[in-house]
């Protein structure tokens, strides 16, 4: 087999390969950014709340508190109860957002207990944001890292993940790109004529 058949396999397994290595998505998916001197927090996914008890609700506002892994967009939530996740992301007192946008989520990590908009039918699409102007990871007291809450086992379970910071890429991808940089040099010096 040539060099060249042989790149065009690898870059065909590749996509089988990384997506048997890859971690399952998580449902709902916060990421909590540093964006020109301000923190901003965007929210993205569905919730399915099969097999979780509801409790209360009411408004919230919209705010962060590292040492309860809380994070909420503004709005009027149902809570449910029964999640299982890290107490808390950092050492954070409870602070506003300056500014928030869509559909409310809620996460009090500490309390092992999670909100969604009232009416809230478990699997639709939930979308939001918030910004904390003038601020940064250290004066919200927030540590960098991936947080993942979860639910209900393999039969009906889900998850919320708070990642704060930018994702650190999969070994699996790590591998995948050094494969590919390494067969295009093959192929550069392979080629006739060609310098390295």
């Amino acid at each position: 087999m040539d060099l060249g058949r042989a790149i065009r396999a690898a870059v065909l397994a590749a996509p089988v390969a990384a997506g048997l290595a890859a971690p399952a998505e998580a449902a709902f998916t916060f990421t909590i950014l540093e964006q020109g001197g301000d923190v901003v927090v965007t929210g993205s996914g569905t919730l399915n709340l099969s097999g979780l008890n509801p409790g209360g609700g009411g408004p919230v506002p919209a705010l962060i508190k590292g040492s309860a892994a809380g994070l909420t967009t503004a709005g009027d939530i149902t809570i449910y109860d029964l999640v299982s996740g890290p107490a808390s992301f950092g050492s954070g007192d409870e602070l506003a957002a300056t500014s928030s946008f869509g559909d409310v989520v809620y996460l009090d990590g500490a309390a092992a207990i999670i909100g969604v908009p009232q009416g809230y039918v478990s699997g639709a699409a939930l979308s939001n944001g918030m910004t904390f102007a003038g601020a940064s990871f250290a004066s919200l007291g927030l540590t960098p890292g991936t947080y993942v809450w979860s639910w209900g086992g393999q039969t009906f379970g889900d998850t919320l993940t708070v990642q704060i910071g930018a994702a650190v890429p999969e070994p699996a991808s790590l591998l995948l790109l050094g494969a590919g940089l390494i067969g295009l040099a093959a192929t550069r010096r392979r080629r006739p004529g060609a310098t390295a």
